[in-house]
C-alpha cells in the first residue's frame, strides 16, 4: 500500500502544468470506457484548452481561468454549450484526481448557468436555413426536421443500422441506453421524405462509406462542425441566435402534440424512456388557436 501511495505521489509531482495533466489524461484508461466519438470531442476541447493555458502551473490554476477561457470564445454563445465545455474540462481533471495523479481538480467550483430552455425552430426559420446553406448541410436539416432525431444520432448513423423494410433505423448505442433496464436499442422511425433522402444519399455516396451523413469533404460530421455551421448559417440567413440545430427536435415534438399524437407515442418516437422527458420538448406557448380548442373541449367535457 505504501509503494502504491509513493508512486501516486511521484506521479502527481511530475504533472506540473495543465499540459502535463491533459497529456496524462489522454494516456489514461478512461478512453476504453468512452465511445470513440465522445473521446474525440473530449480530446479536441482539451487540446484547445492546452494550446492556450498549457504552460500554466497547476498550483496557480483557479476556476476563474477556465471561466474566462470559455467566455473568450464567441462561438460558444449558448449557456448549454459553455456548460458542456466546462464539464468536459472538469471531467478530465476530476478523473486524474481520482487516480491520484494530481492532488485536486484546480478548476473545481466553476460556475455554469443552465440558460433559457430551448425552443422549436419555426417553419419560416427552417425554410430560411434551407435556402442559405449547401446541399450537405441541407440534408442534415431535412433529416432532423422530419425524424425528430438528436443531432448526435444523425452523426453516428450508419448504413448497417437502416431497416428499409420497416422504414426505421435501429441504433444500438444511444443516449438513453443507460436508463433502460433492458438496454434495448433505439428505434428511429423514418418519415417517407427521410426515406427518399437516404436513397438519394446512398446513390451518390461511395459504396464503402460507413456513415450516412458526410460533410463536403466526405468525412463524418463532428459535433463542433455542426455547431460552427449553424453559427455561421444563422448570421447569413438573418435568424435569431437562439435558433439551434436541436430546435428541429423541439419542433418535431411540438408539431406532433398539435397534431394530437399522445405523449406515450411521442416518447417512443423521440427515444425517451419517460413521459416527462417527452413532454419537456413540447412547447405550446403561443399556440393560441390550439389552446382555445383544447379549452373548449375541456369545458364541454365537464358539462
Amino acid at each position: 500500500m505504501i509503494a502504491v501511495e509513493s508512486r501516486s505521489l511521484m506521479r502527481s509531482r511530475s504533472l506540473r502544468t495543465v499540459r502535463d495533466a491533459i497529456n496524462a489524461y489522454f494516456e489514461s484508461p478512461e478512453k476504453a470506457d468512452v465511445r470513440p466519438e465522445t473521446w474525440d470531442e473530449r480530446q479536441r476541447l482539451l487540446a484547445l484548452f492546452a494550446a492556450e493555458l498549457g504552460d500554466m502551473p497547476l498550483c496557480r490554476c483557479r476556476a476563474g481561468h477556465l471561466e474566462r477561457w470559455i467566455a473568450g470564445k464567441p462561438i460558444w454563445s449558448s449557456a448549454w454549450t459553455k456548460m458542456r465545455v466546462a464539464r468536459t474540462i472538469g471531467r478530465a481533471f476530476n478523473y486524474l484526481t481520482r487516480l491520484g495523479d494530481i492532488s485536486r481538480n484546480p478548476f473545481s467550483g466553476i460556475r455554469t448557468h443552465q440558460g433559457p430552455r430551448g425552443r422549436p425552430t419555426e417553419r419560416h426559420e427552417f425554410q430560411a436555413l434551407l435556402k442559405h446553406t449547401d446541399a450537405c448541410f441541407r440534408r442534415v436539416l431535412i433529416f432532423l426536421w422530419y425524424s425528430g432525431a438528436r443531432p448526435g444520432e444523425l452523426r453516428g448513423l450508419e448504413w448497417s443500422m437502416l431497416r428499409p423494410e420497416r422504414s426505421c433505423a435501429v441504433l444500438p448505442a444511444h443516449k438513453t441506453a443507460h436508463t433502460r433496464r433492458d438496454r434495448a436499442p433505439r428505434t428511429l422511425m423514418l418519415h417517407p421524405i427521410d426515406v427518399k433522402l437516404l436513397i438519394y444519399i446512398r446513390r451518390r455516396q461511395q459504396p464503402l462509406a460507413r456513415r450516412v451523413f458526410l460533410n463536403s469533404r466526405g468525412r463524418p460530421w463532428t459535433r463542433s462542425a455542426l455547431v460552427l455551421r449553424m453559427y455561421r448559417l444563422r448570421k447569413r440567413a438573418g435568424i435569431a441566435q437562439d435558433c439551434k440545430l436541436y430546435g428541429n427536435r423541439y419542433a418535431f415534438a411540438t408539431n406532433a402534440a398539435l397534431a394530437g399524437v399522445d405523449i406515450a407515442t411521442l416518447a417512443t418516437l423521440l427515444g425517451h424512456t419517460t413521459l416527462e422527458m417527452a413532454a419537456y420538448y413540447v412547447r405550446l406557448t403561443g399556440q393560441d388557436d390550439y389552446l382555445q380548442e383544447a379549452l373548449r373541449k375541456a369545458v364541454a367535457a365537464g358539462r
